[in-house]
């Protein structure tokens, strides 16, 4: 065999294996990572979940380009993209491309939108976490249902004016919670929602209903409870038996009005090493907080 039979049945070989591992690729995805921490890998829920996928999966973050956040952003989606083939995703940067980001109502940078089968989510923390599940909720259809009390005078949910929850409500709609307004008799709280929420009381709960707190926290069911300083309720021994401690005081920040507070609202703009506040660029107020320990 001369030199250019040989050279072309090299060149044969070389493409058909290209061809084939080009094919293989489409199907299977193969990743090694050789970092110390595995910063390159999804934890074994996200592992878990992910490749249990039956269904496509769209993921459009909306990052601004050449951020930081970018190149995070790409290197996690590319995770989620090897370890399922359902899953697509693009990177859009929503001042370059001001028609995408306002037909999924996006009006600011670091959001992601996940769709799946006519649902639509939207993750407003990009990390692992949120994004997992995020895909969870559209691929399930599950919806996080939150049980907001009332009864003991607690704050609205909704409606106009400072003193209610709106923006939280609606904020909350849009990433596919389902909030009800229930009393503590309702007998679906036991059983239909993940999470009770207690927005200041002003009256004190009756012993049954905090025999009730107590066996939905037991259960594993998430309590959230905020506690004006001024309001006289029974709160504070329930959460006493926990080992929290409520103070029967007001912060006062002597700074605060520098930071365009008052005495009595509180000013934050360091924050702990948390997943919550990682994030967090801005100053945060506190209007009349309480001490907890």
């Amino acid at each position: 065999m001369n030199k250019f039979k040989r050279l072309m049945l090299f060149l044969f070989i070389s493409i058909g294996i290209s061809v084939i591992l080009y094919l293989l690729s489409l199907r299977f995805y193969l990743r090694w990572d050789l970092t110390e921490y595995r910063l390159h890998s999804l934890t074994e829920k996200s592992l878990r979940l992910i490749s249990k996928l039956d269904t496509p999966i769209e993921i459009i973050a909306f990052v601004r380009k050449g951020h930081e956040n970018e190149k995070e952003v790409q290197r996690l989606l590319s995770a989620y993209r090897y370890v399922s083939s359902n899953i697509r995703y693009k990177i859009v940067d929503p001042e370059k491309r001001p028609q995408i980001a306002k037909r999924y109502g996006i009006d600011s940078y670091n959001k992601i939108v996940i769709e799946a089968q006519g649902r639509r989510q939207l993750v407003n923390i990009l990390d692992e976490e949120h994004i997992t599940d995020g895909i969870v909720r559209v691929w399930k259809g599950k919806k996080i249902k939150v049980a907001w009390i009332h009864g003991h005078g607690e704050r609205p949910l909704k409606g106009s004016g400072l003193n209610t929850f709106n923006i939280l409500y609606e904020r909350q709609k849009e990433e596919n919670y389902d909030i009800q307004v229930l009393n503590m008799g309702d007998e679906r709280i036991s059983s239909d929602f993940d999470l009770i929420i207690i927005a200041s009381p002003k009256i004190p709960f009756m012993p049954k209903e905090i025999q009730k707190l107590e066996r939905l926290f037991l259960n594993g069911k998430g309590i959230l409870i905020l506690l004006d300083p001024l309001n006289k309720t029974n709160m504070k021994e329930f959460l006493k038996r926990y080992g929290i401690l409520v103070g029967e005081d007001m912060v006062v920040d002597k700074m605060g009005h520098i930071m365009g507070g008052d005495y009595l609202m509180p000013v934050v703009s360091r924050y702990g090493n948390h997943k919550i506040t990682e994030r967090f660029r801005l100053n945060t107020f506190f209007h009349m907080a309480r001490s907890v320990e």
